[in-house]
């Protein structure tokens, strides 16, 4: 039994479709984050259903991953030379690596989302590291009031104050930027050059449809206002003044031109994507430092991959890896996929408020007004839910771990194209499933695997005092509500690796 702080029911996994198939007027995630996080307060989730953040992930940003790649990897290696310049190669240091980690996803992912210098300045990455910890202390703490509460007293909750404290430094670091495009954009309409409001586009694309990224100030809040609904009728003025923007989105329906949206939007993502990228690459470490076994050959693909492809050198004469490079390696796709499901970040996910009653496959039929979830850790570990892992063929069964499992699973005939590390499925929730998948799952990972490769060829680490590189135990994981986080307060040892280029 789990103590939870609103009750909900349950769903088998057998039913995993039928949540994934039921529209958002019938079964809501957006009514569960506005209740779940206190949108009102705390003003989070509101943007993710809204007409520019979605489209602004699922297109420009997927379609300039690849692009980016360069800005990601030079950006993480000026990262590591700042925040690991203490540890040598002739004796081992121990660290708290989590909160280097952490540093290192704030700078790299920062300069994507916002662009140096900006990116690198102190109190931007103080707020961006510190907000997401502190937004989840104010989700916690909201929830111990009933919702029509919350309304009343949020603002004045101690965590809802410290989060929002984080927010209003990183807008007014950010306003000049989001002040310039909304002119430009304001002068581009009013001089007949406006394209238009852009409508959705595939998901997926070719590598022919891969697009350069534009390492500048602002890209990303240029992307998400592309997708911005200026009313017909306001003048430039309106558009390029702050208050009047503001005054704009109480007058027009929908009123998406405001600043604010903006960047209430480009910091919610930005900061929340350091802790998943940072979260997933300390647990990764975790899995490898408690068994070493996996170094070798996850050493041994990348190097293999950079014989095969060919690189080019930075200023200090290390290999950069080719941008295309990364998806060819798949044993270090399958370690990242193997440590994620058997530690996901919630036990249970696609939590939903049911908007109409909804009769299952089963002849059930739930009321309005239910919550409900799947619980995706026994989905993804339970042999009895599973078709995927074949436990006759010598793989270690569901609830073990096994580094290459999915490696071993894209061998076979007609399988090479799937068990890839973003690949949802109906046994595979880590990213979600269906319409409110992850829609941000190919970038994340990407950045991901850049920073794991990055420490994989230059650093070594182990558990404190394993000289003999045994191994040891799973690291231990920390239950908030469904929330599942590894214990990151666990050192490692960590020490360059002599020679590495």
């Amino acid at each position: 039994m789990l103590k939870t702080s609103r009750p909900i029911v349950i769903l088998p996994g057998n039913l995993v479709d039928d949540v994934k198939n039921m529209p958002e007027d019938k079964v809501s995630l957006h009514a569960e984050v506005k209740i779940d996080h206190s949108m009102a307060v705390t003003k989070v989730g509101g943007g993710t259903y809204g007409s520019e953040l979605l489209p602004t992930v699922r297109i420009d940003l997927t379609r300039h991953t690849n692009g980016a790649i360069p800005a990601i990897l030079d950006e993480l290696r000026f990262a590591m030379d700042t925040e690991l310049s203490d540890v040598g190669n002739d004796k081992w240091s121990t660290k708290m690596l989590h909160m280097s980690v952490t540093k290192m996803s704030a700078l790299m992912l920062s300069r994507i989302f916002i662009g140096r210098p900006i990116s690198r300045r102190p109190e931007w990455l103080r707020s961006a590291i510190g907000y997401t910890i502190d937004l989840m202390r104010a989700r916690h703490a909201l929830n111990r009031y009933p919702y029509w509460l919350r309304l009343i007293i949020g603002r004045w909750v101690p965590e809802v104050k410290q989060m929002q404290s984080h927010l209003e430094c990183g807008k007014r670091i950010l306003m000049p930027i989001v002040e310039n495009l909304v002119k430009e954009r304001a002068s581009a309409r009013n001089s007949n050059s406006w394209e238009g409001e852009k409508k959705p586009l595939q998901h997926y694309m070719s590598d022919e449809e891969a697009l350069e990224f534009d390492d500048a100030q602002g890209t990303f809040c240029s992307w998400l206002l592309k997708y911005a609904i200026i009313p017909e009728g306001a003048s430039h003025e309106d558009i390029a003044t702050s208050l009047a923007l503001n005054q704009l989105a109480r007058k027009f329906k929908p009123p998406h031109a405001c600043h604010d949206v903006t960047l209430n939007e480009t910091i919610v993502v930005s900061w929340v994507s350091i802790h998943s990228v940072s979260y997933t690459v300390t647990r990764a470490m975790y899995d490898l430092a408690t068994r070493p076994e996996y170094f070798a050959p996850l050493r041994q693909e990348i190097e293999d991959i950079l014989k095969e492809d060919g690189f080019t050198t930075d200023e200090q004469g290390r290999r950069i890896m080719d941008r295309t490079s990364y998806v060819k390696l798949r044993k270090l796709d399958s370690f990242l996929r193997e440590s994620m499901r058997l530690c996901p970040n919630k036990l249970v996910n696609m939590a939903r408020i049911v908007q109409s009653p909804v009769t299952l496959s089963t002849g059930h039929t739930l009321p309005a007004g239910t919550r409900i979830g799947v619980p995706v850790y026994h989905v993804m570990t339970s042999s009895s839910t599973r078709q995927t892992y074949d436990e006759s063929a010598g793989m270690a069964p569901a609830d073990e771990f096994d580094g290459f499992r999915f490696h071993e699973l894209r061998r076979r005939d007609g399988n090479e194209n799937r068990f890839h590390y973003i690949a949802t499925t109906s046994d595979y929730l880590a990213w979600g499933l269906g319409t409110h998948s992850c829609p941000g799952r190919f970038f994340s990972s990407t950045a991901i695997k850049v920073l794991f490769v990055e420490m994989l060829r230059f650093w070594d680490f182990r558990l404190v005092g394993d000289v003999d590189r045994k191994g040891g135990p799973a690291v231990g994981h920390r239950l908030n509500d469904f929330t599942l986080t590894t214990d990151v307060s666990v050192p490692l040892e960590i020490k360059r690796l002599e020679g590495a280029t």
